[in-house]
């Protein structure tokens, strides 16, 4: 049976089929202040002005703090900080659908330090942009990566943001009874080629049982087993170089195949 695990600072997002082009940018805050400063706002008005962000696109952010302070309140900064750039694009006429993630995610780990300025490029907000396109237009033997349903790490419990996703998803195979499908499960973070351990299950078979989830979701849901396979395929293909915790979150995934349609 799927699960869902519950995480601090998640926003729960709507549906976006796949995102092929991707872009964004980040902005950098004053120490221990979770406003928009001139800087920031100026990046996030060239970012519009450029018409990076369309009515049809998913925006998703990350807030991020340096080594100082305490646990609790790097992760309540860095929320505020996703958060201010939030309503700062939302005021600036981005749709608020469309900022699918406004998610804190703490402080970003650092090596003992004695000083007290803490790393400025630490302080930030990473902004990112997904050019949505239609699961409908994805051609056989194409795959789609259904963006918004990540795992815990070592899991595969879908995280909250999840629930709307795989609504969509099942939506979308109710709708179209020829469609089949392969899911393919996927995780971070991993050195070699082999499947990573399960928690849940203490097994070597993490990004098959992610993508078995998404399976036992969409048959519980009442959609027929025989249109559906899937398939582990551990780290080999990862969407990104792994440099911060939200490059490891998009490589925790699962993605669609279309089969036939």
């Amino acid at each position: 049976m799927y699960k869902f695990i519950t995480l601090a600072f998640i926003t729960t997002c709507s549906f976006s089929a796949i995102a092929q082009q991707k872009t964004g940018a980040k902005v950098f805050f004053d120490l221990n202040v979770p406003s928009l400063n001139a800087g920031a706002m100026h990046t996030i008005d060239s970012l519009l002005k450029a018409k990076k962000v369309t009515k049809n696109d998913d925006v998703t952010l990350y807030g991020y703090a340096d080594y100082l302070g305490t646990l609790g309140h790097n992760d309540s900064i860095s929320l505020l900080r996703a958060q201010n750039v939030k309503k700062y694009l939302i005021k600036a006429g981005v749709p608020a659908k469309s900022i699918t993630v406004c998610v804190g995610k703490g402080k970003i780990d650092k090596p003992a330090r004695t000083e007290h300025i803490g790393y400025v490029e630490d302080r930030r907000v990473e902004i990112t942009i997904d050019k949505k396109v239609d699961l409908g237009n994805v051609k056989t033997n194409e795959t789609a990566r259904l963006k918004n349903i990540n795992f815990a790490p070592g899991s595969h419990a879908f995280l909250p943001e999840s629930a709307s996703e795989l609504e969509s998803l099942f939506a979308y195979m109710q709708k179209h009874k020829k469609t089949k499908i392969q899911l393919e499960g996927h995780i971070c973070c991993q050195v070699n080629d082999q499947d990573g351990y399960d928690y849940d299950t203490r097994e070597y078979k993490l990004s098959l049982n992610r993508a078995k989830a998404v399976f036992d979701f969409l048959v519980g849901k009442g959609i027929k087993a025989e249109r559906m396979t899937f398939i582990g395929l551990a780290h080999t293909k990862p969407l990104t170089d792994e440099k911060t915790p939200a490059d490891e979150e998009m490589n925790r995934r699962v993605e669609v195949r279309i089969m036939a349609k």
